[in-house]
Formats: structure tokens, sequence, C-alpha cells
């Protein structure tokens, strides 16, 4: 039971990451009643994603949880603390190409992590397998 409620709350924490990439791609992009939207809730999404991920891993380091994870929810938390305490009263280029980086990395280390969960840490196994020649 309790596994399966932290399960939820990865694949939960992903639906926000998700949602906090697509109000990032409509703000370098087009922006529409969508973005006006998300504008008004993103860093609730954001703080929703970050407590979610924390639950979840914080439960799933028992299982034997997977680093990928970790580096993901730091790159989130990286993400909202910027937006909170560093973000220029003027956005300009270079604010936008480090959110956008950091957005990039996000995604990435997110899908890594759930591809590394669903098919078992290739990373690790790539290691055993160069240990054991």
């Amino acid at each position: 039971m309790l596994n399966q409620l932290v399960i939820t709350l990865g694949w939960l924490a992903l639906f926000f990451i998700i949602i906090t990439a697509i109000y990032h791609l409509l703000d370098l992009t087009i922006k529409g009643k969508l973005y006006d939207f998300l504008y008004k809730f993103h860093k609730v999404i954001e703080g929703l994603a970050i407590t979610c991920g924390f639950i979840h891993g914080y439960y799933m380091a028992y299982e034997g949880g997977l680093i990928s994870g970790y580096f993901a929810w730091l790159i989130l938390a990286w993400l909202l603390i910027s937006e909170l305490f560093f973000k220029p009263k003027t956005p300009g280029p270079k604010w936008l190409g480090y959110i956008t980086a950091l957005i990039v990395m996000l995604v990435l280390f997110a899908l890594f992590h759930v591809y590394s969960a669903l098919i078992g840490e290739p990373v690790i196994k790539i290691i055993d397998m160069i240990h054991t020649v």
C-alpha cells in the first residue's frame, strides 16, 4: 500500500515537472491563455513537484532508490530557488538561457530516472559489466 502511494507520488512529480517544462516552453515562444493560467501557478506547481519528489525519494531510498532521481530533484529545487530569490526584475536573454538550461537538464534527468526505474538502473549494470570483465 505504502509502496504504491510512493510510486504514485513519483508519477505526480513527473507530471508537475512536465507542466513546468510546458510553462517555460510557452514563456520562450507563444504566450496565450494557457501561458497566462500557468504563469499564476507555476511556482506552486514546482513546489508540488519538489514535495512529491522529495517524499517519493525519501521512501524509495530505503528500497534501493536510484541516484538519477536525486539529481533531478536537486535541479528542480535549484530552479525554484532561482525563480524565487535570484530572478532579475527584468529578465533578459541570459536569464532565459539559464532557466532553459535548467529545464532541459531537469527533463533529461527525470526521463532518465523513469527509464532507469522501469528497466533497472542501466548505469549500474554497465559498471557491473566492466568490473566483471
